[in-house]
This record gives C-alpha cells, structure tokens and sequence, in this order.
C-alpha cells in the first residue's frame, strides 16, 4: 500500500512539474498584450508555463490552438493541429514509406516567430519534424 501511495505521489509531482496549470492573474501582463494583439476577440485561452514560458490554449475558427510566449511576451511558436489530408504530399509519402501502419497520435502545423512553417507527426511516442514543403528534418522524442 506504501508502494502504491508513493507511487501515485511521485506521478502527481512529475505532472506538476511538466507543465503548470495558471490563473490569468498569474500571466505576465506582457504576455498577456502580446497574445490579446496577435489573437483579437478570442476569448479566455487555458494558461499554462512549461520550461520558463506561457502557453495559451484556445480555440481559433473552431481549430484548437496553441501559442507560446517569453515572460516579457515574445512569441515563441504557435502551433494548430492539422488533419492528415492538410499534410503536404511529401510528408504522407514519407510516412507510408517509412512508417506504414504506424498510428499517427497528432500532426501539428507549427509556426516559429519568423513565419517558418513546419509540421510534426507525432507516432509511437516520437515527434517527426518536416519543413513546409514536406522535407523531413528530424525525429525527436516527445518529452
């Protein structure tokens, strides 16, 4: 019975510690300008801070969103998930070549602070990274 209390003790730490779940009145006020100018008339998004940044989460034209800024409010990334049909052509090819099969989890379009698109597909407790046009560039495990 120790075991298992431990146990559920130690999980609810690690959870804790991977991402921390915020009030709004515990969003910098940076961070807070950044994403009401970038995301005009989208309502309250869930906070989080993970590895020293935000995160909003919300919902822009019905498609679940993501956007990650520095405390004094600097966009990191933003990303939506994406269907498999959305995926450019080269990056289904990849995957039927390389992965057939294989459950696809999630596929995130992804948008860094200086407009670069790229997309990742997450399988089997990995993350493939491609750039716009469908080239892979790497593989890195989810964290």
């Amino acid at each position: 019975m120790k075991n298992i209390t431990l146990m559920a003790v130690l999980l609810l730490i690690a959870g804790n510690m991977q991402a921390q779940r915020l009030e709004i009145r515990e969003v910098p006020e940076a961070v807070m300008i950044a994403f009401r100018k970038a995301n005009p008339g989208v309502g309250n998004p869930q906070w989080r801070k993970e590895k020293g940044c935000y995160q909003a989460k919300c919902m822009v034209n019905k498609t679940p969103r993501t956007f990650t800024y520095t405390k004094s409010g600097t966009p990191v990334v933003k990303d939506a998930k994406a269907a498999m049909e959305a995926l450019p052509v080269a990056i289904r090819e990849y995957l039927d070549k390389n992965h057939r099969g294989a459950v696809v989890d999630k596929v995130l379009r992804i948008i860094n602070p200086k407009g670069t698109v790229n997309y990742a597909v997450e399988i089997n407790g990995i993350d493939l990274i491609f750039d716009a046009n469908g080239k892979y560039l790497k593989t890195q495990k989810i964290l």
